[in-house]
């Protein structure tokens, strides 16, 4: 007796094999892989750009405390004088809050001779405030901060 062939199966020729959903799911892990580094590392940049954005603010600040310091009746060696004495970053901080806005002031901590952020600890950096040498002007620095 001939039995007549079985009828094919018509989930078999629709379905995945395992080989191609094994592939699948691993171009999908390696797609996913690159989202989150992409997305990671413009987390990273947001906050150096920040941090490079504040130096800006405070050299700023600094330059307009500088100007009012040694205009109207100061003298720019008084006004050297006074900012030389400020020995660490929160008497310099001091300085020059009032040419601050508040939210660069309210973002701002003062960690010994550094100024330090959210973007800066972020980043490990910090800023600091150079000497002021008679023959120079005051300066801010974004460094790689260090703990004293």
């Amino acid at each position: 007796m001939n039995f007549p062939p079985p009828p094919p199966y018509r989930w078999a020729r629709k379905a995945f094999t395992l080989i191609e959903l094994l592939v699948v799911i691993a171009v999908i892990g390696i797609m996913a892989a690159l989202i989150i580094a992409s997305i990671t590392n413009t987390a990273r940049d947001t906050h150096a750009v920040l941090a490079r954005q504040q130096a800006v603010v405070v050299q700023e600040a600094l330059n307009a405390w500088v100007a009012a310091a040694s205009s109207g009746g100061g003298s720019l060696q008084q006004a050297r004088a006074t900012y030389n004495a400020a020995a660490t970053g929160a008497q310099k901080l001091a300085l020059i809050q009032d040419y601050l806005d508040a939210s660069t002031r309210g973002n701002l901590t003062a960690v010994g001779n550094y100024l330090r952020s959210d973007s800066m600890i972020m980043q490990g950096n910090a800023l600091s405030f150079s000497a002021w040498p008679a023959n120079d002007y005051p300066s801010v620095q974004l460094s790689t901060y260090t703990a004293q």
